[in-house]
């Protein structure tokens, strides 16, 4: 089976794989080894080497050191210079 040449990845969200360096109980941070896909409407894009925190979820509890694609959900704040990602779904590599 052929696999697609792209991936349909929704509006304000990117897929990203990489590494969950740091836990701290309330947010997690997540190293961007690579960018699988970008949505439309995308503000400030994320980079291979790039740092994202995000609010911890109980599915990155126990995943520090793992290889993960996570997809996430941009969300704009009071002006464009300021981004917060949201988790949508994560697994494991």
């Amino acid at each position: 089976m052929q696999q697609p040449d792209s991936l349909e990845v929704s509006p304000s969200s990117i897929l990203v794989e990489g590494f969950l360096i740091k836990n701290d109980g309330l947010t997690a941070t997540f190293k961007i080894a690579k960018v699988v896909a970008i949505g439309q409407g995308i503000i400030n894009v994320l980079s291979e080497g790039d740092d994202v925190t995000i609010t911890l979820s109980e599915r990155l509890k126990n995943l520090k050191g793992h290889r993960l694609q996570i997809y996430l959900g941009e969300q704009i704040g009071i002006d464009a210079s300021i981004t917060s990602y949201r988790l949508i779904s994560v697994k494991k590599k």
